[in-house]
């Protein structure tokens, strides 16, 4: 696979509840058949990471170091001993990914632009995984969320569809917060991942059908709250495979302690125990605003000198 440039035509795309984007089509045949020609077999998921119902391989997370500067990580343990392996999938990931990645970037440039302008716009990969479901994600899918709790500082979520859904498969649906405009409620929210599961508030307002070879992305924030739908009833002859590759472009850690008044590490533990003070809440109620200022302004692959900045760091496997 080449070096390349991706032109995205969108099959569907919209700014409610959230920017969001979908490409069908998004690889070429050879690329997609590659792809599934170098997919781990099934005994290798779950070894490094078990998310809910679904199965992950860990491809690459990029730690963060107390002065935040990105730390590679070490080759995963299925690629450690594969060098074949290990280079088609970082050849997969800077050839392919990183250019699609780019204009993807380029999409929601003005929704960054309005939510970071006092930073460089500098992304790079946080997280790099495939994943595969086994047959028990039928019983509940996967209960609505955000990813604000994990890094605030993350930008857009990229889900690429493989295989086929038979109508069966689940894709993404999109939720949103159906209240009155009261930012110390939709604050409280946020922070509140407790209540996400059981909030009559959050509702599902778009779904995207499970489509080989799709491409679904939407911005992240703290109101970007998002899941995947139980299973539909299915016949037993129909395989229950949901197959595919999941990255997350984040912005580069070095402006976290500016922008939030503490380190990631102390951000992440404060919010994911609920330890909640005052401090806290009032800058992610800045940060809430500024997140919907940013979704009411968007508008798609926007001309700036923002747009024209964006850089995107490529994937090293080791």
């Amino acid at each position: 696979m080449e070096n390349r440039r991706f032109d995205l035509v969108p099959s569907v795309q919209g700014a409610f509840p959230f920017p969001y984007l979908v490409v069908d089509d998004i690889f070429a045949e050879k690329d997609l058949n590659e792809v599934l020609m170098h997919w781990p077999s099934i005994d290798h998921f779950g070894v490094e990471g078990h998310h809910q119902h679904d199965l992950r391989l860990r491809l690459a997370e990029k730690e963060i170091d107390e002065h935040g500067s990105l730390i590679m990580p070490k080759k995963p343990f299925w690629i450690r001993n594969n060098e074949e392996r290990a280079l088609f999938w970082k050849r997969f990931a800077d050839d392919t990914l990183r250019p699609i990645g780019l204009e993807i970037l380029k999409y929601y440039s003005s929704f960054f632009r309005i939510r970071w302008s006092d930073y460089e716009p500098n992304y790079y990969y946080s997280l790099y995984w495939l994943e595969d479901a086994p047959e028990k994600y039928a019983d509940i899918g996967l209960r609505v969320h955000t990813h604000y709790d994990h890094d605030p500082f993350w930008a857009v979520s990229c889900l690429f569809y493989l295989n086929e859904g038979n109508k069966v498969i689940s894709g993404t649906n999109l939720q949103s917060i159906q209240t009155t405009e009261n930012p110390e409620s939709e604050c409280d929210i946020a922070l509140n991942s407790r209540r996400w599961y059981t909030d009559e508030r959050i509702k599902p307002v778009e779904r995207f059908d499970f489509k080989k070879n799709r491409l679904v992305t939407f911005v992240d924030g703290p109101l970007s709250f998002h899941g995947v739908d139980r299973y539909a009833s299915h016949d037993s002859d129909v395989e229950l495979e949901r197959k595919a590759i999941l990255i997350h472009l984040a912005l580069h850690p070095k402006h976290f302690n500016e922008h939030y008044g503490m380190d990631r590490n102390a951000f992440m533990s404060k919010v994911m125990s609920h330890s909640v003070d005052q401090d806290l809440f009032r800058i992610v109620k800045s940060d809430v605003k500024r997140y919907k200022d940013a979704v009411a302004r968007f508008r798609p692959f926007e001309s700036s000198d923002y747009a024209r900045g964006i850089t995107l760091h490529g994937y090293r496997s080791g």
